[in-house]
């Protein structure tokens, strides 16, 4: 048991220099640029890395490297996708699956969900209510229910077969782990000095949930629920976004701006940056890990929604905006 510890210990430490220079060469970002997408309703979005789409706004499929609508998802309203790269289907809140190569509809399951979550182990779709309805993607199946008896937020998968989701409880707030294979509730961690919880990322690499609250970020330790630190912000995200390989999280506040946490080990964090623009006045947004761009919804006056792109500067000077 000494030994597992020693080697993980060693593995951290060799890890953090290799953090600490992705994080100089990605820390300041600014906005690089604009999609136009219509008068739709944008509610959480996604990204499937794969076929380079992104899905939330409505029911429209936005290419993000043409920067453009390219096409919609028949027969659904949109507002949440759980995105199956690796079965090749999308599952849309209200139950519907779709092709992502095509965008044709495949199936229309009896289910509905707010929040949502897609475990790559079991390849299993999850839409998150007070009842949880689970999908098993490649059969387009419904494959059972999980009573959690209280109002949910965001959620995320781990990859390794469990599923995370925000208790939103007034009296007694929580993160509960499901089992992504059996359906049972694995735990149930309470979320002390977090009012109004909301979004949920994590860091899977290193273990670590990062649970937005009212004017503070939590962070948890995905193993054991102990919280490990916290830091403050200026307002509430419902969809935050945490990128891996740079280790910088990224909370955005409405008007208050977009605040962009640094991880500078496991259990340390520290403002990177606080990004305040016209543009950005958005409590969600979505990262692209294969570019490190982010993207978050602006709607002007008129109700015209668009996507916000925004970049390390350094990037951004390299390839031009």
């Amino acid at each position: 048991m000494k030994r597992w510890y020693l080697a993980a210990g060693c593995l951290l430490m060799s890890a953090a220099p290799r953090l600490a220079a992705a994080q100089a060469a990605f820390e300041s970002y600014g906005v690089v640029d604009s999609i136009p997408v219509g008068r739709v309703t944008g509610d959480l979005y996604a990204i499937d890395v794969l076929h380079r789409r992104l899905y939330g706004a409505g029911n429209t499929v936005i290419d993000i490297d043409q920067k453009r609508v390219v096409g919609t998802v028949p027969d659904s309203n949109g507002g949440g996708f759980a995105i199956a790269p690796d079965v090749g289907r999308g599952v849309i809140r209200d139950g519907l699956v779709f092709d992502l190569a095509t965008g044709a509809a495949v199936a229309h399951v009896d289910a509905e969900g707010d929040g949502y979550a897609y475990d790559r182990l079991t390849k299993r779709a999850f839409l998150f209510a007070p009842d949880v309805a689970v999908i098993d993607v490649a059969s387009a199946r419904l494959v059972g229910r999980v009573p959690l008896n209280s109002p949910t937020e965001s959620a995320v998968a781990d990859g390794a077969g469990l599923v995370y989701v925000v208790l939103s409880n007034i009296e007694k707030p929580a993160i509960a782990a499901i089992d992504a294979r059996t359906l049972a509730v694995h735990s149930r961690w309470p979320l002390r000095n977090c009012a109004t919880p909301r979004a949920l990322a994590m860091d899977r690499q290193r273990h670590r949930l990062f649970v937005s609250c009212a004017k503070l970020v939590v962070i948890m330790d995905s193993n054991s629920g102990q919280l490990v630190g916290s830091v403050p912000v200026a307002g509430l995200a419902d969809q935050a976004a945490f990128d891996e390989t740079t280790g910088l999280l990224f909370s955005p506040n409405g008007d208050d701006g977009l605040a962009i946490v640094r991880q500078d080990a496991p259990d340390n964090y520290s403002m990177a940056q606080l990004l305040v623009d016209r543009r950005i006045h958005s409590h969600k947004i979505v990262l692209d890990p294969t570019t490190h761009r982010v993207y978050m919804p602006n709607e002007d006056r008129a109700g015209n929604l668009s996507m916000i792109v925004l970049a390390p500067e350094a990037t951004a000077v390299k390839h031009g905006r």
